[in-house]
C-alpha cells in the first residue's frame, strides 16, 4: 500500500452507474493509496447494460452504494468534510448527482467535477427524449451559470476525453483545473492473442447498433471494399440493426461481414482479442471504451475524432482517427489498415505493452498526482497516454 497524500483521507464519486469500465479504477485506487473511496450510483448496469453484455460490477474494496435517498446523500456529504474530496458526474441529467451536486456546493466541501462531454442535442433515438433533447441545447448556458456561481468550490475537472475539456474552456473554465482523464476497464486476464495466419484481416465492431455510434457509417464505408481481404465480426444490436443489413445486403458484402447480437462481455473481448483491427466510427462518443480494451489486447483502432478514447491513438502504430461523418475518410482508413495485412506477434506485443499508460494501476498513480498538484502547486502533471517516452 503506499502512502497518500494528506489532505484527502475519504474521496467519494457521484455518478449514474456502476459500471465495469470504472470498477477497477476505484478499487486500485482504495488499495494502492489506502484511501476509503465511496462509490454512490443512481443504479448498477441496469437492463439496457445487463443486456448489452456487459458484466455485474464488484464493489470490492470500494463502498458501493446504489440509489442512495435525501438522508443518505446527507449522511455521505456529512462524513470527514475536512479531509473528503467529492467528484460528480452529470450534475443535471442524472437525479442522485444532481440532488447530491447542489446540496455539496452549499456546505464546506472540496468538489470536483469527473465528466465526458455533454451529448449534443438531437441525438437521442426516440420522441421519448426529446425533453431532454431540448434541455441540452441550454447546456452551455447551465454550465457558465453554475461555474459563474459555484466555480471557486470546484477544484478540478477531470476531462473524460478531449471534446470534454474544449467543452469546458468555451463555458469559462481555466485551464490549469482541466484534467485530461479516461476511463479504465479491467485488464485483461492473458497474454495477446494471435488469429489464424489466413490472410484475411479480422475487423471487430463491437456495441449499440445506432446513430450516435455510427453503425451505418461504418457498413457504408466498408462497401467500396468488397473483394478485399477482410472480414467484420460486428458485435451488437440496437435501432440501426435492420438498416446495416439492407446496406451489406444492398452493397454485396455480405459475406464478408458478421453482424451477431451481444455477447457476454468475456466472450466478446475474446474475439476482440483475436481481431487484427477494432473499429469505433461514433457520430459522438463520450469515450469509447472499446478502444482501450483492444489495445490492452495489442490490438489498434480506428476511432472518429468524435470519440473521447481517439487521445489515446496519437501513434499511427496504435491505429487512427478520421474525421466523425466522413464515409470516405473511414473507408481510406480502413483500406490502408487492410493493405497493411494482418498484425504481427511483436506489433501486438508492443501495443499491449504500451496500454500500460491506459490501465487502472498508471491512472491511479496520475490521479493522485494530480491532487498534489492542487494542493502544492507546481506544473501540471501530464495524462500517461501523452508521454511519448517509455514503450514505444
Amino acid at each position: 500500500m503506499k502512502k497518500g497524500i494528506h489532505t484527502y483521507h475519504r474521496i467519494v464519486f457521484w455518478q449514474n452507474i456502476a459500471s465495469h469500465h470504472q470498477s477497477q479504477f476505484m478499487m486500485t485506487l482504495a488499495e494502492q493509496y489506502g484511501i476509503e473511496v465511496v462509490w454512490a450510483v443512481e443504479s448498477d448496469n441496469g437492463k439496457d447494460r445487463s443486456e448489452m453484455g456487459w458484466p455485474d460490477c464488484p464493489g470490492g474494496s470500494a463502498q458501493l452504494v446504489l440509489a442512495p435517498d435525501s438522508k443518505r446523500i446527507n449522511e455521505i456529504l456529512s462524513i470527514d468534510p475536512d479531509r473528503s474530496l467529492h467528484l460528480f458526474g452529470g450534475i443535471f441529467f442524472n437525479p442522485t448527482v444532481r440532488k447530491a451536486f447542489f446540496k455539496a456546493v452549499f456546505k464546506p466541501l472540496k468538489l470536483a467535477l469527473m465528466t465526458e462531454a455533454p451529448l449534443p442535442a438531437g441525438f437521442e433515438e426516440s420522441g421519448a427524449k426529446s425533453k431532454a433533447s431540448k434541455l441540452k441545447k441550454f447546456l452551455p448556458i447551465a454550465h457558465m451559470l453554475t461555474r459563474l456561481l459555484f466555480g471557486r468550490k470546484i477544484i478540478a475537472i477531470f476531462c473524460i476525453g478531449a471534446m470534454c475539456a474544449d467543452f469546458y474552456k468555451k463555458v469559462g473554465y481555466e485551464d490549469e483545473k482541466l484534467i485530461p482523464w479516461a476511463y479504465y476497464p479491467p485488464n485483461p486476464t492473458s497474454v495477446p492473442a494471435i488469429n489464424p495466419d489466413d490472410g484475411i484481416v479480422q475487423l471487430t465492431y463491437l456495441g449499440a447498433m445506432n446513430h450516435r455510434k455510427g453503425t451505418d457509417l461504418l457498413m457504408k464505408a466498408l462497401t467500396p471494399l468488397k473483394g478485399l481481404n477482410w472480414h467484420l465480426n460486428c458485435i451488437g444490436d440496437g435501432t440501426l440493426a435492420k438498416e446495416c443489413r439492407d446496406i451489406v445486403q444492398k452493397g454485396d458484402i455480405g459475406h464478408q461481414v458478421t453482424i451477431q447480437g451481444y455477447l457476454p462481455w468475456e466472450q466478446a473481448m475474446d474475439l476482440l482479442a483475436i481481431s487484427d483491427i477494432a473499429l469505433v466510427p461514433s457520430r459522438h462518443d463520450g469515450w469509447g471504451a472499446v478502444v482501450s480494451e483492444a489495445l490492452m489486447r495489442g490490438v489498434p483502432a480506428i476511432a472518429t475524432d468524435h470519440c473521447g478514447s481517439a487521445d489515446l491513438l496519437g501513434q499511427p502504430w496504435r491505429g487512427a482517427v478520421v474525421k466523425a461523418n466522413d464515409v470516405d475518410a473511414l473507408t481510406l482508413a480502413l483500406r490502408n489498415c487492410i493493405a497493411k495485412g494482418k498484425l504481427t506477434s511483436a506489433e501486438r506485443t508492443r501495443i499491449a505493452d504500451w496500454s500500460v499508460k491506459c490501465q487502472a494501476s498508471t491512472g491511479v498513480d496520475y490521479f493522485i498526482s494530480t491532487l498534489k498538484y492542487f494542493e502544492l502547486g507546481g506544473q501540471k502533471p501530464s495524462a500517461p497516454w501523452h508521454d511519448k517516452t517509455g514503450t514505444g
